[in-house]
């Protein structure tokens, strides 16, 4: 069953929004870090609670980042068959908003 987190991390629905200027398909994990830490138990809360106290209070308090490991398909292009540096190239040019950050 699949379902849609994005309500949950609305920083990074606005992150990605304006920092990524092509469709993609993006292969990572979400984190949520505590001090230098990763706090999983934040990362829960944000799966766990409504989408209203997450935006007044979770979001607030922990921001959510994005931990981007590779590119699956730009546009209607599946890039999975391609070799992993030709891959790396056209994820560091889908994510040319972040980078640096």
């Amino acid at each position: 069953m699949r379902k849609d987190f994005t309500a949950k991390f609305p920083d990074i629905q606005a992150a990605l929004q304006t920092q990524i200027g092509v469709d993609c398909v993006l292969d990572g994990e979400l984190v949520v870090r505590n001090g230098a830490r990763l706090d999983f138990d934040a990362l829960r809360q944000r799966m766990v609670n409504t989408v209203a106290t997450v935006r007044r209070r979770l979001a607030p308090a922990g921001p959510a980042s994005l931990v981007v490991f590779d590119v699956l398909a730009v546009g209607s292009v599946d890039v999975r068959p391609m070799r992993w540096t030709d891959r790396r190239t056209r994820l560091e040019e889908a994510l040319s908003g972040l980078m640096g950050v």
